[in-house]
């Protein structure tokens, strides 16, 4: 009987470390993230929503002209005037938090029209 419950103990215990941890893993955001600003044409930043590491950056690219990339409160900093297609803007984000942006074209702050969020973790 001992050499039964053995070997079922043992048997039990394979099982377990076969089937791996049940502890989530967690996942470090990107150091980088693209967005495209305007485009087909549209109104609108894709992908709208981006996250990534602190001290990482975000690289906006104009596919569309008449757009710039303005943050509600500063951050990111306004990207310069209304731009033409094939403009760059990137900005680096330090700090851990969500930031908001907009188009002062088609949007306004608090996620109004043509707007986006970067969080950062």
């Amino acid at each position: 009987m001992r050499d039964a419950s053995t070997w079922l103990a043992c048997v039990a215990t394979a099982a377990l470390l076969a089937c791996g941890s049940s502890t989530p893993t967690s996942s470090t955001p990107p150091t980088t993230a693209a967005v495209a600003v305007g485009p087909n044409g549209s109104q609108t930043f894709v992908p709208a929503n981006v996250t990534i590491a602190a001290g990482g950056s975000v690289t906006w690219t104009w596919a569309s002209s008449g757009h710039n990339v303005v943050g509600d409160n500063g951050t990111p900093a306004r990207s310069g005037a209304l731009a033409n297609a094939g403009t760059t803007y990137t900005a680096t984000f330090l700090t851990a938090g969500v930031y908001h942006y907009y188009c002062e074209a088609h949007g306004a702050p608090n996620g109004v029209g043509m707007s986006g969020t970067v969080t950062v973790q």
